[in-house]
């Protein structure tokens, strides 16, 4: 469980730096069977010069929440993300 007191943006930074390093993991498994293509690279390419234009208002957000509700949401958020990837595996083993 996280510390109520670790520093917000070392947990964000954190947690970015760990989803970076995920996606590059996935990349081969998605290039072997195809699902590496010229439309993904494109919108791969488009998609980094956003990123400051949604970091600005989630950093000004970010100091408007206290430690309490900031922890919440992110668990709230992981508990909804989690959930829907496991529907989407249970789904996918027609187990659902």
């Amino acid at each position: 469980m996280m510390h109520p007191r670790q520093d917000k943006a070392a947990l964000v930074a954190t947690n970015g730096v760990f989803f970076a390093c995920l996606n590059l993991v996935k990349l081969p498994p998605y290039a072997m069977p195809g699902q590496f293509n010229s439309s993904n690279l494109v919108t791969s390419l488009l998609l980094p010069p956003l990123v400051p234009v949604r970091v600005k208002p989630g950093m000004w957000r970010s100091s408007k929440t206290s430690y309490v509700q900031f922890y919440r949401i992110g668990q709230v958020c992981i508990f909804f993300t989690g959930s829907e990837l496991l529907r989407d595996g249970l789904r996918n083993l027609h187990l659902i």
